[in-house]
């Protein structure tokens, strides 16, 4: 692919997605965020180029340089954190022997 090619993928979320746990997950991947009432729009680093999630389409424009697939699973962990802290749970999150992340949820005792 010649170097001044640039290709856009987009990707379309459930129409569930929260724009506060996108913005959790996208931080946590090293973006900075921008959230409107409209879009919201991210970068990595300061010469990043900028990528957008439109929040009414709920579809994320982005190049080459983001990795939608990370992006996803981050937003997963980011929603079971969000859901534990909701009702009084700690998260243990690890990396098993295939390399994937793990949850070990502690339930509030009543």
């Amino acid at each position: 692919m010649p170097c001044n090619e640039i290709r856009l993928v987009s990707v379309e979320f459930s129409a569930a997605t929260n724009a506060v746990i996108l913005t959790a997950a996208l931080e946590a991947l090293g973006y900075s965020v921008q959230l409107s009432d409209r879009a919201l729009v991210f970068r990595r680093g300061e010469w990043g180029r900028e990528q957008s999630f439109d929040l009414r389409t709920k579809k994320m424009t982005a190049d080459q340089s983001v990795d939608v697939a990370e992006v996803k699973r981050q937003y997963a962990e980011e929603t079971v954190n969000n859901q534990a802290q909701k009702f009084g749970w700690q998260v243990n999150w690890q990396t098993n022997a295939a390399g994937n992340r793990e949850a070990a949820v502690q339930r509030r005792a009543y």
